[in-house]
């Protein structure tokens, strides 16, 4: 698949400008609001890592199971990936404003167990367990961009990936709510990366023929779908059932006025939907019809990292939870589909 291939390919400087303006216009409002401005960029940095991140984590499947899916799809997987490594840059700002974001950056006695966050939820540990993070899935980015990792390596990177998403979950999102904890978020953040890197991947591919990759791509989406929602389900019902006060607290402002209407135009636009697209065999088998399935995906992810994140942030302004995302999607987009070399595609060497 070339460069010429992908439906977004003509739009790619235009994405790439409108990524950059946004992210002037963020760094202009932060100056007068730091803390919209930090909310915002937690958000974006949640939601526009998932796909090159999850795009490594799909190569490196493909290493370990072969298949014409990862064959057809390694071309734009690779350019996602190569991409991990910028997410290093946006971090420092969330590591340098962490008081303006985690309440227990700002005062220890807000989490659920104040000694231990002495010990491990402060300021300094969050950044350097961030960096660490970044670092190794910037390295996994790396290795997949240079060519195609040997199964033992391949496996190793997942090992990594495993342990490394769940100390992510627990430190980028979970800790906006130092009282709550969810033995399932990590699983629930590796799945949604994958999950938006396929739901991307069927975007890009929209203007494309259909190929043997089709029908694997589409039930590859379907299968991440259903993984998604059923474990954030399952997740809601055991936390609801329980009846833990400390637990249940997380979802009460979450199922209330607009909150709950968000959720549910999550769940309708993003699982919903393209569920009842790909449930038929010709839309599995049409590039098209994936790729709307794929917008709508991305959609209800949106969606849904918004009710994660903003309610834990009162009275924080919305504009930061519009402009951020432009902002890093728009040049991650553009980067993607643009700046990385398309002759490299063509070259797969073994790691």
């Amino acid at each position: 698949m070339s460069l010429r291939q992908l439906s977004l390919a003509p739009a790619t400087w235009l994405w790439l400008w409108l990524g950059l303006a946004a992210a002037l216009v963020l760094g202009l409002g932060g100056i007068f609001d730091p803390a919209g401005a930090l909310h915002g960029l937690l958000f974006a940095f949640l939601f526009c890592l998932a796909v090159p991140m999850g795009s490594c984590v799909l190569l490196l499947i493909h290493a370990l199971t072969g298949g014409a899916w990862g064959e057809v799809l390694r071309p734009l997987l690779r350019r996602c990936a190569v991409l991990v490594p910028l997410f290093l840059l946006a971090f420092l700002p969330i590591a340098l404003g962490a008081r303006l974001i985690y309440p227990w950056a700002a005062a220890s006695t807000a989490a659920r167990w104040p000694d231990v966050a002495t010990l491990y939820l402060n300021v300094p540990g969050f950044a350097l367990r961030g960096i660490v993070i970044l670092a190794l899935w910037s390295l996994i980015a790396i290795a997949t961009w240079r060519g195609r990792l040997a199964p033992l390596w391949a496996g190793l990177a997942l090992a990594v990936y495993g342990v490394t998403v769940s100390i992510a979950a627990v430190d980028w999102s979970m800790s906006l709510a130092p009282h709550w904890t969810s033995s399932s978020y990590g699983a629930l953040m590796a799945i949604g990366q994958i999950g938006e890197a396929l739901a991307f991947a069927a975007l890009a591919r929209t203007g494309g023929r259909a190929d043997a990759a089709s029908a694997d791509l589409a039930q590859l989406l379907l299968a991440c779908l259903l993984g998604y929602v059923y474990l954030g389900f399952m997740q809601y019902l055991v936390i609801w059932s329980g009846n833990l006060p400390e637990k249940v607290a997380w979802y009460l402002p979450r199922l209330r006025h607009a909150w709950l209407a968000m959720i549910w135009g999550a769940l309708v636009v993003g699982a919903l939907a393209p569920f009842l697209i790909l449930l038929r065999r010709s839309a599995r088998c049409s590039n098209r019809e994936t790729g709307i399935a794929g917008a709508l995906v991305l959609a209800g992810f949106l969606l849904d990292r918004v009710w994660q994140t903003a309610p834990g942030f009162a009275g924080s302004d919305v504009w930061g939870f519009v402009v951020a995302p432009i902002a890093l999607g728009g040049v991650l987009i553009g980067l993607a589909l643009r700046l990385v070399e398309p002759q490299r595609d063509e070259v797969a060497g073994h790691v």
